[in-house]
């Protein structure tokens, strides 16, 4: 963005030189029309050049070059801008020209001759100028974002519009209603045996006798459709096809669900035997600006350890999913400015993308999130280790995904929990009913499909050991293997 403003500063400063010396410069009429012009070419430079959240700072290379050479040319002539009597003020001409853009027929040529000439307010206008052009492409910069966000929030509406049901005046759940976006736009509607499922559903529909009746009957179609990452809620209580274990695995996997909701929203981080960096990262319920505050507290973590860490272990066991922007967002430096993968539909077409642009998580060029990196280091090639397994679902599964196919990356632990790595889209019918459905297929950047769960490279089975890490298989192996990779 920075070089991107400069040369646009080039186009403009061109394009304005050309115009006043092909007409009369010293016309005022003429000078204020172009000022205003230039003005909204600055202006309109920055909206066009801006297609993310950039960093404030990336709109002022203007006022950074500008600076500089303003100081260059004061430091060589401090007495005198006149560059035709006095040979140290030559670069004066340069930076008017090329800087300020003024034409060569507004540069004073009797400088102290001039009753109303003040140099010294002369040379504050000739700072002052970068400045300003910067703070105009800065503008257009905050307005594009602005809308870019307007966009995304407007497709939001639109989605829950279109999902919108006519419902009776005490807010019943029209199960028909329901039952159609199931059908329009679950993942698995074209595998689906719907004349089968629909004789199933209106059975159970007709002989319901109540409201929640006629919910366990979308239930139903859930279940025929094998959608475990779906839900239906209902006067705040949830219904879904959630998965039936066997008690030896259910007995493993309660005590990590448990732990995995208590630990929702606590980021952990230990620097292990001086050279590894640990980052334990739950699930993070959050939205609007609090979004914002877990993805910067994410990117500070990853900034704290030390220059020297040979490699980053991520513990994604007990991450229950939430707001994946944020988390993606705030691992931005492990994964780079890149193609992350997105979502694809039930013919395999990719419908959304995910990307990483000027360290923010993007769906498609539009922004997620807007943070600030307070470290400069390139970590998107440094070893990573994935620590994943069977409570790590949803979100938690796709930031998983997300890092497929990164170089010098490696998976260890056991599958993501089944069925749990699809995109969800939200449809709000009523204040007491809404449904979170699966819609798309996770893919990774190398185009591979996740239907299922997230595998790992490296199997290991049970060995967790949350209290103390160092006792832990899976981060012990980890570890190793990043001794071998680490340069």
């Amino acid at each position: 963005m920075f070089l991107k403003t400069l040369f646009s500063h080039a186009v403009i400063t061109i394009f304005v030189l050309v115009i006043l010396s092909m007409y009369n410069a010293g016309n005022d009429a003429l000078n204020i029309g172009v000022l205003l012009l230039a003005s909204l070419l600055y202006f309109f430079s920055g909206y066009i050049l801006t297609t993310g959240a950039f960093p404030w700072y990336r709109y002022f290379g203007i006022a950074a070059i500008g600076i500089f050479f303003w100081l260059l040319c004061f430091i060589l002539s401090p007495d005198s801008m006149n560059y035709k009597r006095y040979h140290a003020a030559g670069p004066w001409f340069f930076y008017q020209l090329y800087i300020a853009v003024r034409s060569p027929a507004n540069f004073i040529d009797g400088f102290h001759k001039q009753e109303n000439y003040s140099l010294s307010r002369d040379m504050i206008q000739c700072l002052i100028i970068p400045v300003l052009l910067s703070l105009l492409q800065f503008a257009g910069g905050m307005m594009k974002i602005k809308v870019l966000r307007s966009v995304k929030h407007s497709f939001m509406l639109l989605m829950l519009c279109s999902a919108s049901t006519a419902m009776s005046s005490q807010h019943t759940p029209n199960a028909d209603s329901v039952y159609s976006i199931i059908r329009q736009h679950s993942i698995y509607r074209n595998i689906a045996d719907w004349p089968a499922i629909d004789a199933g559903f209106h059975t159970r529909l007709d002989a319901s006798k109540t409201d929640v009746d006629s919910i366990r009957a979308l239930v139903y179609v859930l279940e025929q459709l094998g959608d475990v990452h779906s839900y239906i809620s209902y006067n705040h209580t949830q219904y879904g096809n959630y998965p039936i274990f066997d008690e030896e695995k259910l007995k493993y996997l309660m005590p990590l669900v448990t732990r995995s909701q208590a630990q929702t929203g606590i980021i952990k981080t230990q620097l292990i035997d001086h050279e590894y960096a640990y980052l334990q990262l739950p699930g993070i319920m959050a939205w609007g600006e609090q979004s914002n505050l877990y993805a910067q507290a994410i990117a500070d973590s990853i900034c704290h350890f030390p220059g020297h860490v040979k490699g980053f272990v991520i513990d994604l066991r007990l991450n229950g999913g939430g707001q994946l922007s944020a988390m993606l967002t705030g691992l931005n430096q492990l994964l780079g400015n890149n193609y992350l993968g997105g979502g694809v539909d039930s013919e395999g077409i990719e419908t959304h993308t995910f990307e990483i642009h000027d360290h923010n998580f993007c769906i498609g060029t539009v922004p997620m999130n807007t943070i600030n990196n307070r470290c400069s280091r390139q970590l998107d090639k440094i070893p990573v280790v994935l620590i994943i397994g069977p409570a790590t679902r949803s979100s938690g599964s796709i930031v998983a995904i997300a890092f497929k196919g990164r170089a010098n990356t490696l998976f260890v632990g056991e599958p993501t929990a089944d069925g749990y790595s699809t995109g969800n889209d939200y449809f709000y019918f009523s204040p007491t009913l809404d449904m979170n459905l699966s819609t798309s297929f996770s893919q990774d950047r190398d185009h591979n499909i996740y239907k299922n769960s997230v595998t790992p490279d490296l199997p290991i089975d049970g060995g967790d050991n949350f209290e103390d890490i160092h006792l832990d298989e899976k981060v012990k192996a980890a570890i190793d293997w990043i001794k071998k990779n680490s340069k």
